[in-house]
């Protein structure tokens, strides 16, 4: 990803010139640049390169015309016409913001890794708010599920944002009572032939286990960390995106347990075995051979954690 200011600055560049967009040539042009110059453009959209640059040139297309660029682009002829509204539909969503249509148009990948990243960091705290409110709802019993829906329906004409935040601190209160909330990050460990991972210092989600389960396992939340598994070499164990429950202050490996290990910057996880002056890194896909790691050689491995909980998604 090219340096996110140029990438950013890059962008405001093009929302300057869909603000002066004020006539239907202007607006055209703007597509046009988008796309990356005229030759591609009139491939895009299916008319002549002399055609397009007599638009460019201020020649009035028809309406025929005009809906033909919007068909073949994905942009909304009313835009086209009048300069409102959003530029881009796409199927299935809707109109979009004019910022990742802008991404889209360009195929810019940067751009749309910024807005995301953006959208992200915008909508982090209102996630949380709602997967805790979500998941101290799903907690209840039926019964007071129903009681709370009636609840709020009776008072829906009444439910502002104050009510919300009362409501969202009393729930709060019960869940965090009976859950933990254990950080996942968005790091994929190989269970193959090794994944470069890059460092993750920010959770990105997480996942609630009761507390009473940690206490009986005899687990402290802040030990334990989330990632997602890579690759077929655990296979039947652990298959392809299934979520890890890494225990990150078991670090000293013991016979049979299955730990993620650091080699650089990669990642990969293994079940261990204890041999005569060696580690054994074993696969329990036998299609994979075993990795023997001698003493000597043992310090480029560092022992992030013992695998302690595997979830799966068992179909569709």
């Amino acid at each position: 990803m090219k340096d996110s200011k140029k990438t950013l600055n890059q962008l405001s560049s093009y929302k300057a010139k869909l603000e002066s967009a004020d006539s239907i040539q202007d607006r055209i042009q703007f597509l046009v640049d988008c796309v990356g110059n005229p030759n591609s453009f009139s491939k895009l959209v299916g008319i002549s390169v002399s055609g397009l640059k007599r638009y460019l040139s201020g020649g009035e297309p028809t309406a025929a015309k005009i809906l033909q660029i919007a068909e073949k682009s994905g942009v909304s002829a009313g835009w086209i016409l009048t300069g409102r509204g959003s530029i881009l539909e796409v199927e299935g969503h809707g109109y979009i913001g004019n910022e990742r249509a802008i991404a889209l148009l360009t195929g810019d990948d940067d751009i749309l890794d910024v807005l995301n990243n953006k959208g992200a960091e915008d909508t982090k705290d209102i996630s949380v708010r709602y997967a805790l409110i979500e998941n101290a709802f799903n907690s209840y019993s039926d019964c007071t599920k129903n009681f709370l829906t009636s609840s709020l329906l009776v008072n829906s004409k009444e439910f502002d944002m104050e009510v919300f935040e009362t409501i969202l601190h009393e729930l709060k209160g019960s869940f965090s009572e009976e859950f933990s909330l254990i950080p996942g990050y968005r790091v994929q460990v190989s269970a193959g032939h090794g994944s470069l991972n890059p460092d993750q210092l920010e959770p990105t989600r997480h996942l609630a286990f009761r507390r009473k389960w940690l206490k009986y396992r005899g687990f402290n939340e802040k030990d334990l960390a989330i990632v997602w598994a890579k690759g077929d070499s655990m296979e039947p164990t652990i298959h392809n995106n299934d979520t890890l429950v890494v225990h990150l202050g078991r670090n000293k490996p013991a016979d049979g347990h299955i730990y993620i290990f650091r080699n650089g910057d990669e990642l990969f996880v293994k079940r261990y075995q204890s041999m005569l002056g060696s580690w054994r890194l074993i696969s329990d896909n036998s299609f994979y051979s075993d990795l023997d790691i001698p003493k000597d050689d043992q310090h480029q491995f560092d022992v992030v954690g013992q695998v302690i909980l595997i979830a799966k998604d068992l179909g569709d």
